[in-house]
């Protein structure tokens, strides 16, 4: 099992990353963003950045579609 795997929460934590959960908030977000993207789990995370008013670390420029910052 590589390292990362063992450890991967403490590395998280290490790194200054925080979990976030998926909230009532966030599904009701997700579940009425418009637009075509019909992909739930990137609805979810666009929802998530936006209510949370987080940066997106990804290439994939649909998600600037959606007023989220993204970075990369």
């Amino acid at each position: 099992m590589p390292e990362l795997v063992k450890d991967f929460q403490g590395r998280l934590q290490q790194e200054g990353f925080v979990e976030l959960p998926i909230s009532i908030e966030h599904a009701v977000k997700a579940g009425t963003l418009p637009g075509s993207h019909k992909d739930p789990f990137d609805r979810v995370l666009i929802a998530q950045a936006q209510v949370e008013n987080a940066a997106m670390v990804t290439r994939d420029s649909l998600f600037r579609k959606y007023a989220v910052q993204c970075i990369w």
